[in-house]
């Protein structure tokens, strides 16, 4: 099948939520978004009706998608099919929109600093240095040595720069696709909302918290041996909400612990909204302020400064 970006992938789960909170039959509503929808979307919906029709689950008929978060993918459509609960797909598809927008509001954020490194480096080679070099063996002015210096080594090699520019982009951007799981404060947040919803609805706890691990891509959690909600770890995630260990034993405590993992989720997601502000906000205005006030002063220290002191002896 075709591998889906964020946006893409949310639109489809979005299709299947909606299917199921209506009862339609799911082969007729990947039909109608196969016929609505161009490209992958739509002929992904189309593979996905086609092993509908031929008797397969839902669930089994995604497992040939490819694609970031594939794996929770499968496990959360299983989920959402056994309970004919679609309200953790209608999540997940939210939080894929959230970075997909997220990356997109980065690239054009720190669009803007790297133009200012380009121009700046592209007027220093072609008017600065040259200027520099023009004058310096004037009998009448001189300019500092750093300077000349610099100019020197950057018209002899003034590919270096860009070239190593362009590496360390290029590793980060390599970086950051290689790491696509959800941050951390995503995944706990994935965590709470998808293992509140099959508590409600009255799962095992081993079941729910393996389904809700798996559903968040978080290994820490995926791991733990005969998972209950008295283990270690869940203790110290749900002590964060001044909760002490408890047993879904009445239904009074099942739905204060439905609360506390909603409350959870609420705060794990406004964690990854601040963060993602500092990403692509704080940081990038942070750079284009540094970059801008260093050429200032690159250019007032090493060439206005120069200028007038000649001027000032003469």
């Amino acid at each position: 099948m075709f591998s889906l970006s964020d946006s893409q992938l949310a639109a489809l789960l979005d299709e299947i939520a909606n299917a199921i909170r209506a009862g339609t039959p799911l082969d007729q509503s990947m039909r109608r978004l196969a016929s609505r929808r161009l490209g992958r979307v739509g002929r992904s919906a189309e593979k996905v009706a086609q092993k509908l029709e031929q008797g397969e689950k839902l669930s089994m008929s995604m497992e040939a998608l490819r694609g970031s978060s594939s794996t929770a993918l499968i496990e959360m459509v299983r989920v959402a099919e056994e309970s004919g609960k679609p309200n953790m797909l209608n999540r997940f598809a939210s939080q894929l929109r959230c970075r997909s927008q997220f990356s997109q509001s980065v690239f054009l954020a720190w669009l803007y600093p790297f133009t200012l490194c380009i121009v700046a480096y592209v007027s220093a080679v072609f008017f600065l240095f040259p200027m520099v070099l023009q004058f310096e063996k004037e009998p009448d002015f001189a300019w500092p040595s750093s300077v000349i210096a610099l100019s020197k080594w950057t018209m002899d090699h003034p590919w270096g720069l860009p070239i190593l520019f362009a590496v360390l982009v290029v590793t980060l951007i390599t970086w950051g696709w290689s790491r696509r799981r959800f941050p951390k404060d995503v995944r706990l947040g994935l965590f709470c909302s998808t293992l509140a919803d099959q508590i409600q609805q009255d799962v095992s706890e081993d079941v729910a918290i393996r389904s809700a691990a798996a559903i968040a891509e978080d290994t820490e959690l995926q791991s733990l041996e005969n998972p209950t909600l008295q283990s270690p770890r869940m203790a110290q995630l749900l002590s964060e909400a001044d909760i002490g260990v408890i047993k879904v034993s009445s239904a009074e405590n099942k739905e204060l612990l439905v609360a506390r993992l909603r409350y959870l989720a609420t705060k794990n997601f406004e964690k990854a909204r601040k963060q993602r502000s500092v990403w692509g906000v704080w940081l990038p205005r942070a750079a284009m302020v540094f970059i801008g006030v260093g050429c200032a002063f690159f250019y007032i220290g090493w060439v206005l400064w120069p200028v007038y002191d000649q001027v000032a002896k003469w």
